[in-house]
């Protein structure tokens, strides 16, 4: 059974103790986030819709006098002090990340005080369930704790998210960080990603399951890929004369396509189709109405193996035998969730029906590639 978030909050706070000789005075815990549906849309000013899951990162920690900031992580099997005033000096990696984000952290905090703290995780990392993201939000939340000083959802967010950009270079939007800040049980978060609104979105448990089958490619998005998806998307709503392709119609997209080169016209085509399946989702998932939702699930994926081409053959070989399971068989709809390149998918499916669909998608699974996939149960945070 996987560990939720008191078994992870002790553990750290165990291995603290074991650690440093004495008991935390400060514990933090962030949920991760699978995105139901809308990816690729945040840093194009669109919408998503995530969820914060019950998969979690806990941080324990003290201040300390002298020593700087030390960070123990079980998660990277690290052990580091962080050099907080010269980030960049530290080798590419975890490290320059957590020094990076508490660098930035400086300009809402003030001087930080020297602490130690040991993270721990039950998220898997390079799956696409936010790790990274989850990780800074726990660290910034460690830094409030410790000056007393409380940062706001987007300010918290953007935060985070600068340290993305700059100490892990991955130009990601902010629907991760604020899809973790802003979760609620059993929901799902509509979210503007032009002015950080955000609106809840029932996903009850006794209606549907949330089944994420990790296919074991470990995603890299600081490898460049991402950031070339993000500066085609860019000039293609140059080339369009808009802000961002949020703003673009499929109507006008089509209109116009011939300023557009074919891989701006695929990637800009998937960014406008995207916007509007997950504003359709939302109403539909409103509605209980779980069997056109999945029909939608299942349009993104295609859209983001064909026309954004960041899916792997792992990935498309789960959504399309949950396709063929279909509703007869307890399946509403599968897509692959994140960034892609590797990763997840994420599976709605009939409560009830979690055991024998994870055990198909797995024998599926291991025929094609020759070992299992992990099946993580999920649902909202507890």
């Amino acid at each position: 059974m996987e560990a939720g978030q008191a078994d992870r909050t002790e553990l750290a706070k165990e291995q603290f103790a074991g650690l440093f000789g004495k008991k935390p005075s400060v514990t933090v815990q962030v949920p991760g986030r699978v995105n139901l549906i809308g990816d690729h849309t945040d840093y194009n000013d669109g919408f998503a819709l995530p969820m914060a899951i019950n998969r979690y990162i806990s941080v324990a920690g003290a201040p300390s006098s002298g020593g700087g900031v030390r960070v123990v992580s079980e998660t990277v099997s690290g052990d580091a002090i962080l050099n907080v005033d010269t980030p960049m000096k530290h080798p590419s990696g975890w490290e320059r990340y957590a020094a990076g984000l508490l660098h930035l952290a400086r300009a809402a905090f003030g001087e930080l005080p020297d602490f130690k703290a040991v993270v721990t995780s039950s998220i898997p990392k390079g799956a696409g369930l936010s790790s990274s993201a989850a990780f800074a939000v726990a660290l910034v939340g460690m830094a409030e704790h410790l000056t007393g000083i409380s940062l706001d959802p987007i300010s918290k967010a953007r935060l985070c998210q600068k340290a993305e950009h700059i100490y892990a270079g991955v130009p990601c939007g902010i629907m991760d960080q604020l899809a973790i800040i802003n979760g609620c049980r059993d929901h799902a978060i509509l979210l503007d990603c032009r002015n950080c609104k955000s609106v809840h979105v029932p996903i009850p448990t006794d209606e549907v399951s949330l089944l994420v089958i990790d296919s074991g490619v470990e995603r890299a998005l600081s490898d460049g890929v991402y950031a070339v998806r993000r500066k085609i998307c860019e000039q293609a709503a140059d080339c369009l004369g808009v802000g961002a392709l949020r703003d673009l119609s499929l109507e006008t997209l089509n209109s116009q396509s011939d300023r557009l080169d074919d891989e701006q016209n695929r990637r800009a085509r998937h960014v406008v189709t995207e916007n509007e399946r997950v504003q359709a989702f939302a109403a539909l998932a409103r509605e209980s109405d779980w069997i056109n939702a999945g029909i939608l699930m299942r349009e993104s994926h295609v859209s983001l193996r064909d026309d954004f081409e960041v899916s792997v053959p792992e990935l498309d070989l789960l959504a399309d035998e949950a396709e063929a399971i279909g509703t007869s068989g307890g399946v509403y709809g599968c897509r692959m969730t994140g960034g892609g390149l590797g990763g997840c998918v994420i599976a709605l499916v009939k409560p009830g029906a979690e055991k024998r669909i994870s055990a198909k998608l797995a024998n599926r699974f291991d025929y094609a590639f020759g070992r299992l996939p992990t099946v993580h149960h999920v649902r909202g945070i507890e």
